[in-house]
């Protein structure tokens, strides 16, 4: 009995190790951003800092987006704004906008490819959604 149970803590072990070495590196804090309509999104940085990719976590809104995690690839940016695009149905789609420290969120109409937009203000480091978290939400939303 105590080597069966020695041996499922060491496959168990090694199984949750092998995990944990094939995850994304992630950034070490996450943001989070409120809107006047209660939508929240919270981003935290995905892969290498020369990827340029995100996380992001849309939440609290009347869409079919609503607790979904996207991967947003930062385009290239001038010193005071930046977008971050994702691809829905095989085009480019601005989620996130930042322009002179202001963000915006983006959605599509539910039936038709144009923006539904909501002006957010950050709210601070979102310390309940930390980068691993949100790592292993989107990978199992993925599956």
């Amino acid at each position: 009995m105590k080597s069966k149970l020695a041996l499922l803590l060491i496959v168990t072990f090694f199984t949750i190790s092998a995990m944990s070495q094939n995850r994304t590196e992630m950034g070490r804090y996450s943001k989070s951003f409120t809107g006047s309509d209660g939508a929240s999104v919270v981003i935290a940085r995905y892969g290498a800092d020369a990827n340029n990719e995100i996380l992001v976590f849309v939440n609290g809104v009347d869409h079919s987006w609503n607790n979904r995690i996207f991967l947003a690839k930062a385009n290239t940016s001038t010193g005071t704004s930046r977008d971050f695009s994702i691809n829905i149905k095989g085009k480019g789609y601005t989620v996130l906008s930042w322009k002179d420290g202001n963000y915006t969120l983006y959605m599509p109409f539910e039936n038709i490819m144009e923006p539904v937009q909501q002006a957010l203000k950050y709210s601070g480091t979102a310390y309940d959604e930390t980068p691993e978290r949100l790592l292993t939400k989107y990978l199992e939303q993925k599956n």
